[in-house]
């Protein structure tokens, strides 16, 4: 038993490595996640995205996700008018859609305020007036 923990610790990293990969490979795109398993299955199920949202919110919605995904930066995104508010970001992309963003860390140590050019890890608040 003791020589079959070996080696699944030589094949298999550390947890923290693990992360360190994972956290380099997605160096300049937003990582996404979601408040609620309602948003996220918005974000991930057409059904309910059109349920929720309509045809035309949910296809927005599709896209501006795909975006999100390969965004460096909120301010980077080909469609959507960032309104920053704190650590609040609405993002609109037509009288349709809406999302709402907060940053996905703790507060910062100076003013608790995020500099939204360099917030790489993002929280789905909500979508229209899915919350």
């Amino acid at each position: 038993m003791q020589r079959q923990n070996i080696e699944m610790e030589t094949l298999d990293p550390p947890i923290t490595a693990k992360l360190r990969i994972a956290e380099q490979e997605s160096e300049g795109n937003l990582l996404i996640s979601y408040d609620t398993q309602l948003l996220r299955d918005i974000c991930f199920n057409s059904a309910t995205a059109i349920k929720y949202l309509g045809k035309v919110g949910a296809t927005s919605l599709q896209a501006l996700h795909s975006d999100i995904q390969a965004a460096d930066s909120v301010y980077a995104l080909p469609a959507g008018q960032p309104a920053v508010d704190g650590n609040v970001c609405t993002l609109t992309v037509s009288d349709s859609l809406s999302m709402i963003l907060a940053p996905n860390y703790p507060g910062a140590k100076d003013s608790g305020l995020y500099d939204w050019t360099t917030v790489r890890r993002i929280k789905v608040m909500g979508i229209n007036d899915v919350r």
